[in-house]
C-alpha cells in the first residue's frame, strides 16, 4: 500500500492477523456426528475463503481512491474497525500514512471478517472460482452468512471490473457501493464464519488409515 491508501498493482495479500484458530477436526465428535466416510481422528486441512476474492478488494479500493471517492472509503473503512475513518482519510488524502498505518490499514481491509468463511483449502476443494471469481455461501449456511453474502455479492457485482488505476468511478457506482456498505454495516462486527459440516459435501473420498493419517486428503465442494 503506498501512502496515499492506494494498493499497487498485482500486490499480494497482507498476512492474516485474526487471532482465530482454525476449527480442528480431529476427533471433534461434535463436527462428525453425522455419517461422513472418513474417520473421526482425521484432521482437515482448513483455509480462510474469501466471499469476494483479494484482487477485486484490491483493485476496487484502489479505484475509489484514485478517484478520490472520499466519501464512500469513509463508510468502507468503518466497516472494518479500523479506528477513526476521518483521521485516516485525513492522511490518505495528504498522502501521509505511515508505515505502520499501511500496513494495519492493508491488513483490515484484505481480511474484512464479514468477508471470510472457513472450510477446506483450496487445493482440497473442486469449487474454488479462483482469484476473480465471487466464492458465494448460501446453501446450507447460517442465516448470518448466506445474508452478509448476498450483500457482498451486490458490492461485487458493482466492481468486479474495476482495474486498479481505474479514476472515474461514476456518481451512480459512488451512491450504489454507498448504500450497500451502510446496509452492510449491521454485520460489521459479525465473526469470521467457521466451518459448518453440513455446507460441505465430499467429491472424492481420500486415502488414510485407521488411525486418520492421509495419503491423500478427501476433495470436497460446497453443498
Amino acid at each position: 500500500m503506498n501512502t496515499n491508501g492506494a494498493f499497487n498493482r498485482d500486490e499480494g495479500r497482507a498476512g492474516f492477523f485474526w487471532p482465530v484458530a482454525h476449527t480442528e477436526t480431529k476427533n471433534n465428535a461434535k463436527l462428525w456426528k453425522l455419517d461422513r466416510p472418513i474417520p473421526l481422528n482425521y484432521s482437515m486441512p482448513m483455509d480462510w475463503h474469501h466471499m469476494m476474492p483479494w484482487k477485486v478488494i484490491r483493485d476496487s479500493w484502489s479505484a475509489l481512491v484514485t478517484s478520490g471517492r472520499w466519501d464512500v472509503l469513509e463508510i468502507w473503512l468503518g466497516l472494518l474497525v479500523a479506528g477513526n475513518p476521518k483521521a485516516q482519510l485525513a492522511q490518505m488524502r495528504e498522502d501521509k500514512l505511515s508505515a505502520t498505518d499501511r500496513d494495519d490499514l492493508s491488513a483490515k481491509v484484505c481480511w474484512a471478517r464479514w468477508n471470510l468463511v472457513e472450510g477446506p483449502t483450496n487445493t482440497n476443494r473442486t469449487d474454488d472460482p479462483g482469484g476473480d471469481g465471487f466464492d458465494a455461501f448460501t446453501t446450507k449456511f447460517s442465516n448470518n452468512v448466506r445474508d452478509r453474502c448476498q450483500m457482498v455479492n451486490s458490492i461485487y457485482g458493482v466492481v468486479c471490473g474495476w482495474d486498479v488505476h481505474k479514476n472515474d468511478v461514476s456518481d451512480q457506482d459512488s451512491k450504489n457501493l454507498s448504500n450497500f456498505f451502510t446496509a452492510l454495516n449491521s454485520f460489521k462486527n459479525s465473526p469470521i464464519a467457521m466451518f459448518e459440516p453440513t455446507a460441505w459435501v465430499i467429491v472424492q473420498d481420500g486415502k488414510y488409515d485407521n488411525f486418520g493419517n492421509a495419503s491423500r486428503h478427501p476433495t470436497w465442494k460446497k453443498a
